[in-house]
């Protein structure tokens, strides 16, 4: 599926899937799903099982929550209200579904005994359905278009995660599940050094042949040490030691999204943030900003052991601003923070990030209303093809801290494209220094995941 009608959610990767038997074929050239773009609108009623509402449905793809009914009276009624094609999305995470392509798809043969066929019916994952329902619902509204799934490099398998890959989710319960892995790293097929032997070799597969993430990890603290930062050469700045935080920032803001296959299940990969692939696949290029090398990004900026108390009202941010850009490089912001020892949140942060217009003030554009988490400590906003103009990221508290912090909370977040960063602006972008907070020290694991050769 293709957004066809804003430019700035062109990085999203939402792939369907669609029984055999079961609707027209997204192919199809008398219904041109592939070269007219129409409007995505939420079912009324969202599980589509009695007549839908009213009638904005005409020529639109209609989206429908999984749940109560049958898959095929769900179809049969959006399309008796006008819909050119129809969008289930899974109604729920569970536990037992590392995967959000799990929907067994079957008909209803007893009430329907004959196939429906009268429109295309797809079936995506319930992030996605979010996703898509929060795109819809804005005033500009969201329109897309559909072109058939295709496999590059199938035979490497560069875009699969192994069957044998750790998956999440962690949690205590459905209610608090929270993505891992963090990241995805090679680790099946790999040639390495083999024990009691001086220059011999073994090939290997497995979630422990994954030190490429510790490895990566350990490059980015490099990188701080030796000065990188900010100016992209070696010793272009004094020496930083860099907290856990900011390094696990930095590794999942970069990471790529992989578009493959979900080996153990033989099902498209759910794109990031999910149980089995985290934020993506390791790409230390799009990670940090090297002078010489074109593909990384133009500019970053970081802050790190970053306090918020009762002293800045628990919320701090910093102004920017996209001038003429490359459409390549992506807006990307990261935020991570250490947080205290539970199975579930204890202390909430939000990112989020805000755009100003005409230089009349600042609103909110991401996450979009809906997404917002309170599961997990990593937050990352993405936002592709960013129009001119100043931005805000803001980091906020949401709800209480817990007792065992002292109701203060360090973080990190780290942001890559092009842009200029404003230090002497307020919220409004008006004149107010931001000041940097004592640097402070924490430290932080990855979960790590494998991706197939």
């Amino acid at each position: 599926m293709n957004i066809a009608s804003d430019t700035h959610f062109s990085h999203l990767k939402i792939i369907l899937i669609q029984a055999a038997d079961f609707g027209s074929d997204w192919d199809s050239t008398s219904k041109a799903y592939a070269t007219v773009a129409r409007s995505v609108i939420h079912a009324n009623p969202e599980e589509g099982c009695a007549t839908l509402s009213n009638a904005v449905y005409t020529d639109a793809i209609v989206l429908v929550k999984r749940g109560t009914c049958s898959f095929e009276l769900k179809a049969r009624n959006a399309y008796t209200a006008g819909a050119k094609g129809i969008l289930i999305y899974n109604c729920e995470y569970d536990t037992n579904l590392q995967n959000g392509y799990k929907i067994h798809i079957s008909r209803d043969e007893a009430a329907y005994p004959q196939a429906f066929n009268s429109a295309a019916v797809g079936f995506i994952t319930h992030r996605d359905g979010l996703i898509l329902k929060a795109l819809s619902e804005r005033s500009a509204g969201i329109k897309v278009t559909f072109s058939r799934y295709t496999r590059t490099n199938m035979d490497l398998g560069f875009e699969d995660v192994a069957s044998f890959s750790s998956s999440g989710p962690f949690g205590p319960d459905n209610d608090d599940l929270r993505i891992k892995p963090d990241i995805i790293v090679p680790g099946d097929r790999i040639t390495s050094a083999y024990v009691n032997s001086v220059c011999g070799t073994v090939t290997m597969s497995g979630t422990s042949l994954c030190s490429i993430a510790a490895g990566g990890t350990a490059l980015v603290q490099e990188y701080f040490n030796k000065g990188y930062y900010p100016g992209g050469t070696a010793g272009s700045s004094a020496s930083y030691a860099p907290s856990g935080s900011l390094m696990k920032a930095i590794v999942i803001n970069g990471a790529m999204a992989m578009t493959g296959i979900d080996e153990g299940y033989q099902e498209p990969l759910e794109q990031p943030p999910s149980f089995k692939q985290g934020w993506g696949r390791l790409n230390l290029t799009n990670s940090l900003h090297f002078d010489d090398i074109p593909e990384s990004p133009k500019v970053m900026y970081i802050r790190d052991n970053t306090k918020l108390s009762a002293s800045n009202n628990y919320e701090d941010g910093f102004c920017l601003e996209v001038g003429s850009y490359d459409a390549k490089f992506e807006l990307r912001v990261t935020l991570v923070w250490a947080d205290v020892a539970d199975e579930r949140l204890v202390n909430d942060l939000d990112l989020e990030l805000h755009f100003e217009t005409n230089f009349q003030g600042m609103s909110k554009i991401l996450p979009l209303d809906g997404m917002e988490d309170h599961t997990n400590n990593v937050e990352k906003i993405v936002y592709s093809n960013p129009q001119q103009g100043r931005y805000w990221v803001n980091v906020k508290k949401y709800g209480n801290f817990g007792l065992e912090s002292g109701s203060t909370q360090d973080y990190a977040v780290v942001i890559t494209g092009t842009f200029a960063i404003l230090e002497d602006r307020t919220y409004k972008c008006l004149v107010c220094d931001i000041c940097f907070l004592p640097l402070l020290r924490s430290t932080k694991t990855l979960g790590v995941g494998t991706q197939r050769k």
